[in-house]
Order: structure tokens, then C-alpha cells, then sequence
């Protein structure tokens, strides 16, 4: 008896084909297929968002995110004059938003 995979499954009963409903699945995830792709997290991070922050909170993120960026970044020369600058003008543009949305540490 040869056991069959979801692959080699027919799709009589459903309009979408096999081929389509692996692509789908394949979009929704990661290459693992244990997580989710970063297609579904943006789709899902935007319902979410538009259902549950206001357009303030919105507004903070999209300014956030450069930010965010800024702080991830890892220098070739941790102790250079260069990176300390960096690492400056990231604190100063942190402060700005800080200043600009009225948030305290």
C-alpha cells in the first residue's frame, strides 16, 4: 500500500486547485512551514494595527521605525569616533520623537 502525501492529493471537492492551495499555503509561510511568512505578518500587523491603535499610535510607529533601525545596526568598529557619532545622533533622533509625542523614559 503506497501512503499518499498532501502533495499527491487529487482536489475533486474544492474549486481551487491542489496547485493553488499549496501556493497559497506556501505564501502564508516561512520556508520551515513552522512560521509565518513576512507577507502574513505585515497582512496580519496591519489588520491588527488599523483595528486597535489609533491614528496617533499609527503615526509613532511609522516615525519609530527608522529609529528602531538606527539601534540594530552593528558597526564594524564598536569604539571608533565614527560609531560613537552614529550612536549620537541616534540618541538625539530618539529624544526628538520622545520630545514630540510628550513620552518620558
Amino acid at each position: 500500500m503506497k501512503l499518499m502525501t498532501a502533495v499527491e492529493i487529487p482536489s475533486l471537492e474544492h474549486p481551487i486547485g491542489l496547485h493553488h492551495r499549496v501556493a497559497f499555503i506556501g505564501s502564508c509561510f516561512a520556508p520551515d512551514l513552522l512560521h509565518p511568512s513576512e507577507q502574513a505578518v505585515d497582512y496580519i500587523w496591519e489588520r491588527f494595527s488599523n483595528r486597535w491603535l489609533d491614528a496617533e499610535a499609527r503615526r509613532y510607529l511609522v516615525d519609530y521605525e527608522p529609529i528602531r533601525k538606527l539601534f540594530q545596526h552593528r558597526p564594524d568598529d564598536p569604539d571608533s569616533p565614527a560609531t560613537r557619532r552614529f550612536r549620537e545622533q541616534a540618541q538625539e533622533r530618539l529624544r526628538e520623537l520622545m520630545t514630540k509625542y510628550h513620552l518620558e523614559l
